[in-house]
């Protein structure tokens, strides 16, 4: 296969993986999540297909060595560990279908990570990727602002403001990088859309983590820029920020504070909420088990046992519902208290190198203060707004699009990679492999990774799919007081026999158990 065809096909792949964010399958159970994820892991793992057989006939393509890549996969391998070392493998591993978080999903996200940094190699190219994220970002925050929910297609507040937050910040990129001083301005309206649906999301932490994003931009602007004139503004708008925070903060009962709508995001920020409370007991319960498994954790995703373990009861004086935390709701406690030291410190290296990266390629001027401002502030509002949420599908694709891009410039700016790609086949010298050893190869990388890939997304995709689909079926059938049905529906389901059965097989048990007139039409045998 042509080296032009591999990177139409992985490019394209990679931007059309973009669009799961609009897939809702009501046949599904957990539509919101198994509709996005499921499709996503498929066509992720048939594009891997390529990816493989491409670096292997295309070496120069192969990704150059990378902190943010081993700290990637550093973190993968710590929490795949703690899967055989923790207290549930199949939930660290495969994950249940409410997140599908397990180790499983999220190797698909590392897989998304490398196609990225394999074939977008051009501004043109990452201009594309970034037009057609911000482009379904709009939509979204239109379908959440115009429609019924706020969650939009996404089904999930929390998850609506970290992925639009994501896609605020890739505006600005595009906003700096436009030429055009005339045309850059078009940039500004995707913005002030996406806002609107922000807003109606209304996620205090997400307002948390923007707004402390937004005072690190000022901070950084008003260090770095070299116009005195824009020093003294954007310090002075720092000023005012972090006085108007307090202000309203500490007037939060006047009149014009309660009736000021402009307010509402930061008077609605208050660590007395009861939903603040509830994650504070959870956070503390991460913290007391730490000591137990301070090396390893109890196992990534097994937060439910910790949270158990130490229930306060004192939660019930917030809310009398929500009492089963599988998450901490707080990325750093999660991660450290589930997957030990090991986990947290190899979550933490990813971080540490982009800001590395980004420190380095500022100050050799790889790329401009704009393009260092903005990643900051970027990856600052992803890390402070996690501290009250946790990860999903669309952050992580954010974060991968974000480092992918880090990477770039990097790349971009040590070996003039634009002018590099353009003359490879005079530069690349291939040692002792002919283009006939390179093409068996590449046929045998097809064949091999083909055979593997494509058993794993029958098995652990395709067979969960149709499982999903009969869980529902078989809801359906009890809804329609249709008893025996709807144990058929549930036998056929359950006989895919796939990694996920047992939230199919609690789906049964639950609703059994909140329907036993059902049983009535039922005879003694």
């Amino acid at each position: 296969m042509s080296q032009k065809l591999y990177l139409y096909i992985l490019k394209y792949g990679a931007i059309a993986s973009l669009i799961t964010v609009f897939f809702t399958f009501k046949s599904l159970l957990f539509p919101f999540i198994t509709s996005k994820q499921i499709s996503f892991n498929i066509l992720i793992e048939i594009l891997f297909i390529f990816w493989i057989a491409f670096i292997v006939k295309y070496p120069e393509y192969r990704p150059k060595i990378s902190y943010i890549t081993f700290g990637l996969i550093a973190f993968l391998a710590a929490i795949t560990l703690t899967c055989f070392t923790g207290v549930d493998f199949n939930l660290s591993f495969w994950g249940d279908v409410e997140r599908m978080l397990g180790v499983f999903h999220v190797l698909h996200f590392l897989a998304l990570y490398l196609i990225i940094i394999t074939v977008f190699k051009s501004w043109e190219d990452w201009q594309i990727f970034l037009i057609t994220s911000i482009s379904i970002a709009v939509l979204v925050a239109i379908y959440g602002v115009a429609g019924e929910h706020a969650y939009s297609t996404i089904g999930n507040t929390a998850y609506v403001s970290g992925y639009l937050i994501f896609n605020m910040y890739f505006c600005m990129l595009l906003f700096f990088r436009e030429n055009n001083k005339g045309l850059r301005w078009i940039y500004i309206l995707p913005i002030i859309i996406m806002w609107f649906g922000f807003d109606r999301a209304g996620t205090n932490g997400a307002f948390v983590g923007l707004g402390f994003s937004i005072m690190v931009v000022f901070f950084l602007y008003a260090i770095l820029h070299k116009n005195v004139k824009v020093k003294i503004a954007t310090a002075a708008l720092l000023l005012i920020s972090i006085i108007a925070v307090v202000g309203v903060l500490t007037n939060r009962d006047s009149e014009f504070v309660q009736n000021s709508r402009v307010l509402r995001p930061i008077r609605g920020i208050d660590v007395q909420k009861n939903t603040f409370q509830t994650r504070l007991i959870s956070w503390r319960a991460g913290i007391k088990d730490f000591k137990n498994h301070p090396i390893l954790g109890t196992g990534f995703g097994n937060f439910a046992v910790i949270f158990d373990k130490y229930f306060d009861p004192s939660f019930y004086d917030y809310t009398r519902g929500e009492t089963y935390f599988d998450r901490a709701h707080n990325n750093v406690v999660d991660i450290a208290s589930t997957s030990g030291l090991v986990g947290i410190l190899t979550y933490l290296s990813i971080f540490l190198a982009a800001a590395y990266y980004l420190v380095r390629g500022y100050r050799e001027e790889y790329f401009s203060k704009h393009e260092f401002i903005i990643l900051s502030g970027l990856l600052t509002a992803y890390f402070v707004q996690n501290l009250a949420v946790f990860d999903s599908l669309v952050t992580y694709m954010g974060l991968m699009m974000t480092l992918g891009y880090i990477y770039w410039l990097i790349q971009e700016g040590e070996t003039g990679m634009l002018d590099e790609i353009k003359t490879k086949k005079k530069k690349f010298i291939r040692p002792l492999t002919s283009d006939r050893e390179l093409e068996n190869k590449e046929i045998y990388a097809l064949f091999i990774s083909g055979v593997i890939l494509l058993t794993i997304m029958f098995q652990y995709n395709i067979k969960p799919l149709q499982m999903l689909v009969k869980t529902i079926d078989g809801q359906r059938a009890l809804a329609q007081s249709d008893i025996e049905k709807t144990i058929d529906e549930y036998k056929q389901a359950l006989g895919y026999d796939t990694v996920l059965d047992r939230d199919s097989r609690t789906s049964l048990v639950r609703t059994i158990a909140s329907n036993p007139n059902a049983l009535k039409g039922l005879d003694k045998a």
